[in-house]
């Protein structure tokens, strides 16, 4: 995923982005509740951005897999295990609880420790694990014209001249 943002502040390896959420996310509705304002980002500097320059935010692919995973895999095979074990544990104790209630609140149990692993295991792998890469600086007019090569470096707009 590819976000544009502007330079705020430059720490030695890392640069300080203010940045929007992405065209991307808006029409996804997942986040409706986190707010539309810009927010910073901490970046890798590998475009050895400048303050003020705009730049190309993106996030590794490998690592983009690995945080889609982790926010809707888990939790979804967490809610799932749960619902069965749920209705699973009412059948075989003979509670008087009907299993699809019992399949409900496991689910939800199961989610809920899903959840508590997840913000375990991110806590573990400390701020650099999912962190955004700037890999190029952009014209700050139309960043999305901007090509963007592999290798950093600055790029000039694409638009075509006569």
């Amino acid at each position: 995923m590819r976000q544009f943002g502007i330079v705020k502040r430059v720490c030695g390896e890392s640069v300080e982005v203010l940045v929007s959420r992405p065209a991307a996310c808006k029409g996804c509705g997942a986040c409706q509740m986190a707010n539309n304002r810009p927010h910073t980002v901490i970046a890798r500097n590998d475009a050895s951005a400048e303050v003020g320059d705009t730049v190309a935010l993106e996030l590794p692919g490998q690592d983009l897999m690995r945080a889609v995973l982790l926010a809707y895999g888990v939790p979804l095979v967490m809610f799932l295990a749960g619902l069965g074990v749920g209705a699973l544990a009412a059948r075989s104790f003979g509670w008087t609880i009907d299993p699809s209630l019992a399949s409900a609140i496991g689910g939800i149990l199961f989610l809920a420790a899903g959840y508590y692993g997840i913000h375990l295991y991110d806590r573990s792998l400390g701020t650099e694990a999912f962190a955004s890469v700037a890999v190029a600086v952009v014209d700050s007019n139309n960043p999305e014209c901007a090509s963007i090569h592999s290798g950093a470096g600055r790029v000039e707009d694409t638009e075509e001249t006569e």
